[in-house]
């Protein structure tokens, strides 16, 4: 069950919610897009990432990838679980830092959805790339997470000179929903945990 899909149709990452980014080249565009009328793109030679504010804790985490020329395009939960293309393969963040899975990589021009499913209230997931039909391409499962303490923020990364593109990013969980309220009327402007 899909609690938050954050599709970027509001035309801007930097309100409802406040996706936040270092330097970098990131805008939302309308003219590849996996669904609706718009997605976020990304071009830029250097690695930069775009997050969220802190969230809650759930079990699914998705987000669909497309990128023009080979880099690095992933999605993760902050630096602790991220998986994605890099370079022409398929590769994931865990413990002793990147591992290859799968067999090669996906196509340029092409939609692929990046999928976490989190053990919640552990450092341990699952990870997989999927086909934008849902096939299943490269799977690893019990990923101990990358780094220190869990910082569950939803965490977007490119690296590439033509761009790469996120859309339909999705946060949820199948029981004890909570989801994220862009008009909680709290003064921040941020997304907000919702139990429901």
């Amino acid at each position: 069950m899909a609690i938050l899909t954050e599709g970027f149709e509001n035309g801007d990452y930097t309100t409802s919610p406040v996706w936040t980014t270092g330097s970098g080249s990131f805008s939302v565009q309308d003219t590849i897009k996996h669904s609706g009328t718009y997605a976020l793109k990304y071009i830029n030679a250097a690695d930069n990432t775009l997050q969220t504010p802190i969230i809650g804790d759930a079990v699914n985490y998705s987000c669909y990838l497309y990128y023009a020329s080979t880099g690095n395009c992933r999605y993760g939960i902050s630096e602790n679980f991220i998986c994605g293309e890099t370079n022409g393969s398929w590769q994931y963040l865990s413990t002793g830092g990147w591992h290859s899975f799968g067999v090669g990589g996906g196509s340029t021009g092409t939609w692929y959805e990046s999928q976490i499913i989190h053990t919640s209230g552990t450092t341990v997931a699952d990870m997989a790339m999927r086909e934008d039909n849902g096939t299943l391409i490269a799977s690893v499962a019990g990923v101990t997470m990358y780094g220190g303490a869990m910082v569950y923020k939803i965490y977007l990364q490119g690296k590439a000179s033509s761009g790469m593109y996120f859309d339909d990013v999705v946060y949820g969980a199948e029981d004890n929903i909570e989801y994220l309220d862009p008009d909680a009327d709290d003064g921040t402007n941020e997304w907000s945990v919702v139990t429901g």
